[in-house]
């Protein structure tokens, strides 16, 4: 039998090879009845499709952990040889013999992930376009430091997005505003670049803050319409006003947190207009620059606790 080389592939039992005379499998010497060749193929192949499953399915990304000491409450007791005396720390057991309940503290190291960290110390970041699935997770996020028991009375949310959602700015920003039912202070923070949907996030932090490097750029939202497909469509006229609302709300936001006139706003035409984080104080967009900076730390209990073990 005469097989031409350059013809297409040969199968196999179901399995292609370019050349029978190259196939690792057909050594005249070999036993086709080997058990340790075909155990070597399944391993072959169940490391092949392994390796094509691992591909196909993304990988979840990599959250350093970080150490941190928690302060432990402890319970001993100790053998006292007095007379049992009506306290309540006092025990006696079976044998009559009397202890007494001591409680120390002791610190006790444990990991956390990055995100999980931050967030207990009130930090919260918008580093992604705002869109109205990430504007409900900070919404919740205040919401939840705000029923936390040991929460800051501060939460800090950095802000670095210049693009998203009118809707979901609005949404962000009104919470903020009329957040009034919420004990802590809620300051936003300007850092790398701040624009469209991120500056009125950022302007309904109280107070609002921006780090020196800070970029700004100020633009209103542009809506696309196609008139020849949606121009006599009633629900058309619906959505164009409503898109309308948003943005009048939007210029209403600027004017009231800003003390610019209405007419600055509404004279921002195309790309919109860079500043930096000087002029954005000129403008009332932020109230101070941070040149110093340094997380507020809540009051180290650490301490008051290890003070009462030498007691």
């Amino acid at each position: 039998m005469i097989f031409d080389n350059n013809a297409g592939p040969f199968y196999r039992n179901g399995d292609p090879f370019d050349n029978p005379f190259d196939d690792p499998f057909d050594d005249p010497f070999d036993d086709p009845f080997d058990d340790d060749k075909k155990e070597k193929k399944e391993k072959k192949e169940k490391k092949d499709k392994r390796d094509k499953k691992e591909k196909e399915e993304p990988k979840d990304p990599i959250i350093p952990q970080i150490p941190f000491i928690e302060i432990e409450e402890v319970e001993q007791l100790e053998s006292v040889e007095n007379e049992p005396n009506d306290n309540e720390d006092e025990y006696e057991d079976e044998e009559g013999n009397i202890y007494k309940k001591k409680i120390y503290y002791e610190e006790v190291v444990n990991y956390i992930d990055l995100y999980s960290f931050l967030y207990n110390n009130g930090i919260i970041f918008l580093w992604e376009d705002l869109t109205m699935e990430v504007a409900n997770q900070i919404i919740q996020l205040i919401i939840c430091l705000d029923l936390y028991g040991d929460a800051p009375e501060t939460a800090s949310v950095l802000i670095n997005c210049s693009k998203g959602s009118p809707l979901a700015a609005r949404t962000l920003c009104n919470f903020m505003n009329e957040g009034t039912f919420i004990d802590i202070t809620i300051e936003t923070i300007g850092c790398g670049r701040v624009g469209g949907p991120g500056i009125y996030a950022l302007l309904g932090g109280r107070p609002r803050f921006a780090f020196p490097n800070c970029k700004f750029r100020l633009s209103r939202p542009n809506f696309k319409v196609n008139p020849h497909t949606c121009l006599f469509s009633a629900k058309f006229e619906t959505e164009l006003n409503m898109k309308l609302k948003i943005r009048r709300d939007l210029d209403d936001i600027f004017t009231e947190k800003t003390g610019q006139p209405p007419e600055f706003i509404k004279n921002i035409r195309g790309a919109g207009r860079y500043m930096s984080a000087e002029e954005a104080r000129e403008y009332g967009i932020i109230d101070e620059i941070i040149r110093d900076f340094n997380f507020k730390k809540p009051e180290d209990e650490t301490q008051e606790k290890l003070y009462k073990n030498e007691e």
